[in-house]
């Protein structure tokens, strides 16, 4: 947040008299040099996002303590994401023996497929699942005259698999179709 142009406040960090920035969790005042900003979109999968993790500027100390050790995790998950075994509805087939003991995530408003496959993905991931199973990806056209958009959504079951089990089987069915 910025302050007026006419105060004059004192920044915490380096106590330089140009500080007309405020930190968004200890709503001290930051100069430029001292602000840690951060990107709206820093935490684009997580649905849940908790307040503090909304504002746009902080200080060092409030970024190193309490923002820091979030985005790490975050960055993380996102990594696991990439490695989200997905089966589509029309898979019935592959997925019949997974049990589906996870509740169902949804996510709306995507940009396109992959944001939404990637979406759901950090949602099973967040629930200590690597695969998604029974997905559903839809598209709505958006027409407001002459422009047109796309929003994405999607649903799935997050669901636990052995993946050298399914590396075997998968391995066995390209066998059994090349002879």
């Amino acid at each position: 947040m910025v302050l007026g142009w006419f105060m004059s406040l004192e920044c915490k960090q380096c106590q330089s008299k140009k500080a007309y920035l405020e930190c968004g969790i200890c709503k001290e005042s930051i100069c430029k040099k001292c602000a840690v900003f951060l990107d709206a979109e820093a935490f684009l999968y997580m649905q849940d996002t908790p307040p503090f993790l909304t504002q746009d500027c902080y200080c060092y100390t409030c970024f190193s303590e309490k923002v820091q050790p979030l985005l790490n995790s975050y960055y993380e998950d996102v990594e696991k994401t990439k490695e989200v075994y997905v089966f589509y509805r029309t898979q019935g087939k592959e997925t019949s023996q997974y049990k589906r003991t996870f509740p169902q995530v949804t996510t709306d408003n995507a940009l396109d497929e992959q944001d939404t496959l990637m979406r759901l993905a950090y949602l099973a991931v967040r629930n200590n699942c690597n695969a998604l199973v029974d997905v559903n990806v839809q598209a709505k056209k958006i027409r407001d005259h002459a422009y047109q958009t796309m929003r994405w959504s999607g649903v799935g079951n997050p669901v636990q698999i052995d993946a050298d089990r399914l590396d075997r089987a998968e391995n066995l069915r390209r066998f059994l179709q090349s002879r």
